[in-house]
């Protein structure tokens, strides 16, 4: 559904943590452990709360985000795990001064995957059927409701990160999932 009424998505007098309006929840993922009740096999989007913990709130989480750009040409957010060990020959600068900061090839992304970095892609955002800045900031969705027309979510772009950022409900923005650790 694309619509450009915020009430479309969610009436905001509660989050939509575990209801029809979380993505991973509502669309489902082909995944057997989230066919289970296990309720670590199900996928959703994080709340407020939890990217403000993951981006700002954990034991040197600023030391452990910073833009980054993959291949030349995809921009994005890396974030790093609690427990990092930088592969051997690598360089990761924190902060958000620009993309550039971090570059790494496809191969070399591999080695920080495995480890257990995270790549958020800039991918912009749609407003009415129109879509904007792809490349050039991210938007993430929260589950965290403002009001009946406004949600929290996470705003990153070069020299700015805002965890606790607001957007109308109706603007289509990016969706992290995750699951509960088993």
């Amino acid at each position: 559904m694309r619509s450009t009424t915020d009430t479309d998505y969610g009436n905001g007098t509660a989050n939509i943590t575990d209801s029809n309006y979380d993505w991973g929840l509502y669309n489902g993922i082909f995944n057997p452990a989230a066919q289970s009740t296990d309720p670590a096999g199900t996928w959703r989007t994080l709340t407020s709360s939890e990217w403000r913990y993951l981006l700002s709130g954990r034991a040197d989480a600023k030391k452990k985000c910073g833009l980054g750009c993959i291949d030349n040409s995809v921009n994005g957010l890396i974030i790093l795990p609690d427990a990092w060990t930088l592969p051997e020959g690598y360089t990761f600068n924190n902060g958000y001064s620009a993309f550039n900061q971090n570059t790494y090839t496809a191969a070399q992304w591999k080695k920080m995957e495995a480890n257990g970095a995270i790549f958020l892609p800039a991918g912009g955002y749609r407003a009415g059927s129109n879509a904007y800045r792809a490349n050039q900031d991210g938007r993430y969705w929260a589950t965290t409701s403002v009001n009946q027309n406004v949600a929290y979510g996470v705003y990153f772009y070069e020299n700015k990160l805002e965890s606790n950022n607001s957007f109308g409900r109706s603007n289509g923005i990016c969706v992290r999932l995750v699951r509960n650790k088993k």
